[in-house]
């Protein structure tokens, strides 16, 4: 078990461009870039929140 940036790195270098395995690692790397946005948004609107009371 690893990370999925780990993954990512690991394995991105050897596949074929192209392929199935490199799609699924792009749509990894789309899935974590969405994931760390929401948290990130989900922050700001906190600290927002906290800012205006």
């Amino acid at each position: 078990m690893r990370a999925l940036t780990a993954t990512i790195a690991a394995e991105l270098g050897e596949t074929a461009v192209g392929s199935d395995h490199y799609r699924a690692l792009f749509t990894l790397g789309i899935f974590l870039f969405l994931i760390t946005f929401i948290i990130n948004l989900t922050a700001d609107l906190v600290v927002r929140g906290i800012r205006k009371k």
